[in-house]
This record gives C-alpha cells, structure tokens and sequence, in this order.
C-alpha cells in the first residue's frame, strides 16, 4: 500500500521559495537587457533591487541543503561539498578568471567584471544560510509574531520607499552622492539595509495568508525550481544583447525594446522547461537502476547467515580470547 505519510518539513520542498525567486529572476533580467524598461523595472518596490532577495532566498536553500546532507551523510561529506567554497576564499576564483582571460585574450579588468562589495552582501548571504540550517536541524526560525507597532512600521516604511522611488528615481536624493551612500546598492548602505528589512517584516507577515488565498503561481516556481540555469543564461543574453546592440537607447522604437525582453524572457522559460525535462529523465534513470538493482538482489536470494560455531569447528585467537571457556 501507498504510503500517505507526509515526509518532514525540512525535506519538503518550499514551492513559495520557488515562487519569490522566479519573479525575481525576471525583475533581474529586465534590469540587465537594456531596453527603456531596466529603469522602471529595476527596484521597483523602492529602493531595494530583486538581487537582495535573490541572495538571501539562495542562501536558505544552500543552508537547507548543506546542513541537511551534514545530518545525513556526517562531517565528512560536508565538508567534501564545502572543498569549492574554501578554495575560493583563498583565490581560486581569481586564479580561474585570470587563466580564462590569458587563454581568450578578453580585455576586461577583473576589477571590472562586477560591483558588489563581496564583505557587504556576505552578511545577507550569510543570514540565509542560518534560516536555512535551522530549518533543516528541525528548528525552523519561527519568531513570536511581530508586534503591531513593528508590522505596521514596516508598512509604513515600505509605502515610503515604494512612493518615493516611483517619484525620483533608482537616486533617492538626486545628485546629492553622499547622501545617496545611504542606499548604495554595491556596499548595501544602512538605509538600503532598513527598507530591505521592511520588507522581509511584511513579507513574513502577510506572505502566509496571500499564499493560502492566491492561485499557485505554475510558471514562476518553474523559473525558481530552475533558478540556478535561468540565472546563467540571462547573464548571457544581457552580455549578447550588450554586445550586439550596446547600452539602452532612448531613440530605439519602444516596440522593439518590448519583443527583445519578451523574447529574452521567453528563451528564460524554454531554459527552465529544458532543464525540467532533463531533471525529470534523470530522476526515471535513477529509479530504473535502483529497481534493476534490487531485481539483482531479489535474484540472488535473501543473504545467509554465517553458520553457528560448533564444539567440533576451530575457534579464531580472536574467539578464543572472548570465550571464558577456553
């Protein structure tokens, strides 16, 4: 009979996980492909991009997935999947970068291939990776309710940012760049910090009674299952379209702008589909061969015991030393 056990939370997969990373992975891509729409797309919600919550939901399901093979598999296999991360703190990733750049000959500094204040975004990385070890130890972060007064501050400072970046701009203050370090993306200045914790507070708030009431977004968790691949591949196209068409052009007919992000978003789509189809044929193969296996198992009969020591059969030094009789 079929069993209608329901497995443990922390080996259920979160399909509301799935479903926040997917509409992140478009807002990403919107703001990466330049079109006239990276600007009204990027930060939307204020002045907080998708990349925050990209990082901090990718952390939890590292730390889920990590501290779960530690509990089932021990120290040692952990610390086999932890081998890549500890060669990169100690310079891996720029020794493969630089060789990259030797072999093909690319121009472009390493200084130069991204803006992100690693230190700075570890912190949020490194907040996922707790909630995520938690969960999977059988100790979910759940804090006591928010009080009233804390949820309705953080309503109150998400309105804000939401009304005032639709109102500026991605610059909160304008031209005033010191006071724009307050929210700078790339160090994830303090005030940037607050609103994305406003956020996080009406999120957790509300978020369960929205996925309770709202349809299941299909096509979103598709993109967040797949959230690894479809990533990848908007990295690519932003960096095809770049170099085919350069930086965003206010003169390029809206209608163009419009079929190139929708044709990039629907490359992101027949990726996920892809590499669903692929996860699906390998987890048939997987169980093919385990049935193939215990057929084999089956074939060979169930495995016999050793045979009973007898007064007559020699005894081992080992046996002989555990036998009070001699």
């Amino acid at each position: 009979m079929r069993s209608t056990t329901a497995p443990p939370a922390a080996d259920r997969r979160l399909w509301e996980i799935d479903a926040l990373r997917g509409p992140m992975l478009l807002l990403m891509t919107a703001t990466h492909i330049p079109t006239r729409w990276s600007d009204p797309l990027g930060q939307p919600f204020g002045f907080v991009s998708a990349a925050e919550g990209f990082v901090l939901l990718s952390g939890f399901m590292a730390g889920t997935v990590y501290a779960r093979k530690q509990l089932r598999a021990g120290d040692d296999a952990m610390r086999d999947a932890g081998a890549l991360w500890l060669a990169a703190q100690f310079g891996a990733g720029r020794a493969l970068y630089d060789a990259v750049v030797a072999s093909a000959g690319l121009p472009v500094p390493r200084t130069q291939s991204g803006a992100f204040e690693w230190l700075a975004w570890q912190f949020l990385w490194i907040i996922g990776l707790w909630i995520g070890a938690e969960r999977a130890a059988g100790r979910p972060v759940q804090p006591v309710p928010f009080e009233s007064w804390a949820v309705a501050a953080a309503v109150v400072i998400a309105l804000v940012h939401l009304v005032w970046r639709q109102a500026v701009g991605q610059a909160p203050f304008g031209t005033g760049e010191s006071l724009n370090l307050l929210y700078d993306k790339w160090r994830l200045g303090p005030l940037r910090l607050i609103g994305l914790f406003a956020l996080i507070v009406v999120t957790w708030h509300f978020g369960g009674r929205w996925a309770r009431r709202a349809p299941r977004p299909r096509a979103l968790e598709l993109l967040g299952r797949q959230s690894l691949p479809v990533f990848c591949a908007h990295v690519l196209l932003a960096a095809l379209v770049l170099a085919l068409l350069g930086p965003i052009d206010a003169q390029r007919p809206w209608l163009i702008d419009s079929a190139l992000l929708s044709a990039c978003v629907a490359i992101l789509f027949a990726v996920a589909l892809s590499c669903e189809r692929a996860d699906r044929e390998a987890a048939r193969a997987k169980q093919r061969l385990k049935a193939l296996r215990d057929r084999r198992r089956g074939a060979k009969g169930p495995a016999r015991p050793p045979p009973a020591a007898t007064a007559d059969a020699p005894q081992s030094p080992a046996a002989k030393a555990h036998n009070p009789c001699g």
